[in-house]
C-alpha cells in the first residue's frame, strides 16, 4: 500500500472523527492485514450490503438522494416514529430512518440489534404532567418493535449482533487493500466510526457530504452491537 496515500487518507479520517496518531493507526492496520485468517466475504445477492457509498437491499439500491417513498418501494411501508417526528420506522426489519430537507430524503439509517424500551409503563405513569407522559410514549414508539436479526455485508466484512473489531477490519482489508473504511474507536469507548468520501459523479446530491458508518456497542461487553448507523454526516447520526 502506498504510504503517502495511506497517511493522507488517515489524516482526513482522523480530522473527521477527532482522533490522533496516524502512525499507530497504520501499525494496527498493517498488523490486521498480515493476519491471513481474516478472509473477505464475497458480496451477497440478498440482504443488506454496503460497498463504498452504495447501500442495497436484495440488490436494490437505497439512495440517500431519493425521497423516503423510494425506499418504501424496496423495504415496504414504514410508519412515523411519532406524530411529530421526521423519522420513519420499519418494525419488521428493525430499522429506523431519519429524513432531511423538503424532499424527505433520508439522512441516516439505523439497524437496531437490541430490544429495549427507554420507559416502562411504570415510568410513564410516574411522569409529571400529560406532556411529559406523551413525550415518553413517543420516545418508546420511535424504536422498532422488532430487532434486526440478520447481518450486514460491509465492504467484505460481516457485521452482526456479535462482532469482532479486528475480524471486521481484517475482512475489509483482505477484500480490498485500498479500502479506507476500516472502523476505529472514536470519541467514546463504546463508539466505532468509519467514513467514506463519496464520488460526486455517482452521488451528486451528496455534495459536501461523506458516508459515516457508526457502531454503538454495549458498555460492559464491546463484542455486542447495539446499533449500526449509516448516515451522511456525523450530526445526522
Amino acid at each position: 500500500m502506498n504510504n503517502h496515500r495511506f497517511r493522507l487518507g488517515c489524516l482526513v479520517f482522523l480530522s473527521t472523527i477527532g482522533m490522533v496518531g496516524c502512525d499507530s493507526v497504520k501499525a494496527a492496520f498493517d498488523d490486521i492485514l498480515s493476519q491471513q485468517e481474516y478472509i473477505g466475504m464475497p458480496k451477497p445477492s440478498e440482504g443488506f450490503a454496503i460497498e463504498n457509498c452504495t447501500l442495497t437491499y436484495n440488490g436494490q439500491v437505497l439512495d440517500y438522494s431519493k425521497p423516503i417513498e423510494q425506499w418504501e418501494r424496496v423495504l415496504g411501508a414504514a410508519r412515523p416514529a411519532s406524530p411529530s417526528s421526521k423519522r420513519q420506522v420499519w418494525d419488521e426489519h428493525g430499522l429506523r430512518v431519519s429524513t432531511r430537507n423538503e424532499n424527505g430524503a433520508p439522512s441516516s439509517l439505523t439497524f437496531f440489534f437490541y430490544k429495549y424500551m427507554p420507559y416502562s409503563e411504570k415510568d410513564i405513569a410516574a411522569a409529571y404532567g400529560d406532556q411529559s407522559k406523551t413525550l415518553k410514549r413517543h420516545i418508546n414508539e420511535a424504536k422498532p418493535k422488532n430487532v434486526f436479526t440478520s447481518s450486514i455485508w460491509f465492504n467484505g466484512a460481516e457485521i452482526s449482533a456479535h462482532w469482532d473489531l479486528n475480524k471486521v477490519n481484517g475482512q475489509m482489508a483482505h477484500y480490498n487493500e485500498n479500502n479506507k473504511n476500516w472502523l476505529q474507536e472514536a470519541y467514546a469507548p463504546t463508539i466505532f466510526v468509519a467514513n467514506k468520501r463519496c464520488n460526486l459523479k455517482n452521488y451528486p446530491d451528496y455534495r459536501n457530504k461523506e458516508m459515516i458508518f457508526r457502531i454503538d456497542v454495549e458498555q460492559h461487553d464491546r463484542s455486542l452491537v447495539q446499533v449500526f448507523t449509516v448516515g451522511l454526516s456525523l450530526e445526522d447520526l
